[in-house]
């Protein structure tokens, strides 16, 4: 696993870190490295998440797509799906 992917594996855990990926690859990359802070402020919970989960949820996936997908991303993906 890259360096980066286990630096955030241990900051957030393996659960919300593959939450995020899954986030990424379901919203877009690129979408994700749009988000601001202020979007993140104003997400809004929904019937599954509460609103400070959708946050937190957002902020990892946005951390997790500044990343590179095939030296980062994909050997973590390989590791842990």
């Amino acid at each position: 696993m890259g360096y980066k992917m286990q630096e955030l594996e241990n900051k957030v855990g393996n659960q919300m870190l593959c939450m995020a990926v899954v986030h990424c690859i379901d919203v877009g990359f690129r979408n994700m490295r749009e988000v601001t802070e202020e979007d993140i402020e104003n997400a809004e919970e929904n019937g599954l998440m509460t609103k400070e989960f959708v946050q937190e949820l957002n902020r990892v996936a946005v951390e997790v797509s500044k990343l590179d997908f095939f030296g980062e991303i994909v050997p973590y993906i390989k590791e842990r799906f």
